[in-house]
């Protein structure tokens, strides 16, 4: 990452740290990190960063933390996968949420150093005040290719009679010249060299509006991209990705998922719009995801990866909010999504809960700009018994849908890793209005369709290697001491768990014979989850 000089981290004048320190922290610790795989100089980078006494933790160009160094998951008390992504959100706390992420988003689309104070959940279970300091490295083109940061434990300074902001941030950008001068040690002109890209032509950003409805997959405007691979090997490749509603899509060339490097360096290709652009560098041997919630992280495969904004704006989403429910902690999507073939834009509005626990989705707005609901769980819970208590929802319309599942977050309707209940008619009066579903739908093996009268039910699947049970009961009973309404027993294509989640959504199916005509509103009193 030779080009990559942009963070510029200086010691301040109350902090001498001797020559080494003068480096820059894009010399030193990035490209270590930035290395592919597992090679000794990434490994050598991430003990040295581990041993470091600082909370540092890296982002990738869209916002998702892809790592935090040993002693910030001490402090936590959770292992990586737990805090990666978006999950951190978890461990902030909930009135602290949606400040700090509207913060974030805000610095991602700007480029601007993010600084922001939040309580944070200790391993103790105890809330503390942080400070949270993030910069970016650019390349040589000012694309932001990482994200880099710090956190501070500042409780006692925010609960001092004078707190002094400036020592706060002297202290962060310290930790980072900790790390860097750690990374050079007595070795500071030597330099770990890994591959790059850079974008040197970025398409618009998509300008669709996000309430528009009559949208299908594969029905994108296109646009050119071009850029530079710098450091790779024969037989890399190119694999570039656009996000639009909600997800990453490969971007097909003549039908291959992979862009071809030249000689120089170069790489040029068509890409459908989107708000963000990604581009990877992999080896010969690599199999992108067709499709994708988060972007594959270097390693497996992956070489390189850079993010870049659309030119121009782009629409201005809802922030995402943090809830409890069930005593689980949740997240909200937000913007346009595509769910069963339908595009539905997701207000976190939508979704809340009321004094007594129980969770509430609404379909609201008016016909032609309708919101949907979704929630979806911050961990993965893997194999065991996922219940979900419902309240009566006879009185949904006929294109309104809710549905129970957990998914991975990657493939198409072919390939997903999903299981499902679905409550719904599929916009038809006297359709059956429950379905049970092991992805894909079509294959008639995988789905079972039955009508279920008015009423509370407690919905549930029972995952284990090789089969899963889905079973309706009467009431908030489970099947041991309720009435069981219908059961059956799922055992091909049962996905394993792959970081997959539980999600509650409740939208508009709008391939339906009839529109949806009214604001539509479901309470599910209760989820449980029994390994």
């Amino acid at each position: 990452m030779e080009n990559a000089k942009a963070i510029h981290v200086q010691p301040n004048p109350v902090t001498t740290m001797g020559s080494a320190a003068a480096c820059s922290f894009s010399e030193c610790i990035m490209p270590a990190m930035a290395s592919s795989g597992q090679g000794p100089e990434r490994l050598h980078a991430q003990v040295l960063v581990d041993s470091i006494p600082a909370l540092i933790h890296t982002a990738r160009p869209d916002g998702y933390l892809d790592y935090f160094n040993k002693p910030w998951l001490e402090y936590l008390g959770v292992t990586l996968d737990k805090v990666t992504g978006w999950n951190w959100t978890a461990f902030v706390h909930p009135e602290d949420v949606e400040g700090i992420v509207a913060k974030w988003r805000a610095c991602l689309a700007t480029g601007e150093i993010f600084e922001y104070e939040t309580r944070v959940r200790r391993a103790d279970g105890e809330y503390r005040w942080m400070f949270h300091r993030r910069v970016p490295l650019r390349d040589a083109n000012g694309n932001i290719v990482k994200w880099y940061g710090s956190s501070l434990d500042i409780e006692e300074r925010k609960t001092a009679e004078e707190p002094r902001p400036h020592i706060v941030a002297r202290t962060a950008t310290f930790s980072l010249l900790l790390a860097s001068f750690v990374l050079t040690g007595c070795h500071s002109s030597s330099k770990i060299s890994a591959p790059t890209l850079a974008f040197s032509k970025v398409p618009a950003a998509d300008q669709e509006s996000p309430y528009k409805t009559d949208i299908f997959e594969r029905n994108y405007k296109t646009d050119i991209i071009e850029g530079r691979a710098t450091g790779a090997r024969p037989g890399q490749r190119i694999v570039l990705y656009a996000k639009t509603d909600g997800r990453w899509g490969v971007c097909r060339q003549s039908g291959q998922p992979f862009t071809n490097i030249e000689t120089d360096g170069r790489w040029k290709a068509s890409v459908h719009l989107g708000i963000l652009y990604a581009a990877l560098l992999v080896d010969p041997t690599y199999n992108p995801p067709e499709q994708t919630e988060s972007l594959p992280i270097v390693g497996n495969g992956v070489v390189a990866l850079a993010v870049v904004n659309g030119e121009g704006a782009a629409p201005v989403l809802p922030s995402p909010k943090i809830l409890n429910f069930s005593g689980y902690e949740w997240t909200t999507s937000t913007g346009p999504i595509f769910h069963a073939g339908s595009r539905n834009f997701y207000d976190p509005a939508n979704v809340w809960t009321d004094e007594g626990g129980a969770l509430h989705l609404r379909i609201s707005g008016s016909p032609g700009k309708w919101t949907a609901a979704e929630l979806k769980l911050t961990r993965s819970l893997g194999y065991g018994t996922y219940r979900f208590q419902v309240r009566d929802v006879s009185h949904l319309e006929p294109s309104a849908l809710l549905t129970l599942i957990t998914w991975d977050g990657v493939g198409t309707e072919s390939n997903r890793h999903e299981l499902d209940v679905e409550l719904g008619r599929w916009g038809y009066v006297d359709n059956t209005n429950v379905n049970y579903v092991v992805q894909p739908y079509y294959v008639p093996a995988n789905l079972v369709a039955f009508r279920l009268p008015p009423g509370l039910y407690t919905h549930s699947f029972r995952w284990e290697p090789g089969k899963v049970t889905f079973s309706t009961v009467a009431g908030s009973g489970n099947t041991t001491g309720g009435r069981v309404i219908n059961q059956h027993v799922f055992s091909s294509r049962v996905p394993s768990p792959e970081g997959e989640s539980v999600r509650i959504a409740l939208y508009v199916f709008h391939q339906g014979k009839i529109p949806l005509k009214n604001e539509n509103e479901v309470i599910i009193d209760k989820f449980e989850y029994l390994p």
